[in-house]
């Protein structure tokens, strides 16, 4: 797991997002990935600064395979903690 500094930005939800953990590995974030807003589940992307910005559903399903359901796995993390609240 590592977490890097990203942009100062946020969420539709509006969760300020300043930095990102890759739950799954030692992934850095780069512009055009996608990431899971851990207060609402919302699928974004890093744009060229790494600010996010919202990632329309078309998109999410173009994704590749593996990826979706690695944001699936986070959006249920998400979920289950937002139950816990």
């Amino acid at each position: 797991m590592q977490t890097s500094r990203t942009k100062t930005s946020a969420c539709e939800c509006g969760h300020v997002v300043d930095h990102a953990t890759s739950a799954f590995g030692d992934h850095v974030p780069r512009p055009g990935d996608p990431t899971v807003c851990i207060r609402c589940g919302r699928v974004n992307v890093f744009d060229n600064e790494l600010g996010v910005k919202p990632l329309p559903r078309r998109d999410v399903r173009r994704l590749d395979y593996d990826v979706r359901q690695e944001i699936t796995r986070a959006q249920n993390a998400v979920k289950r903690v937002n139950d816990l609240n």
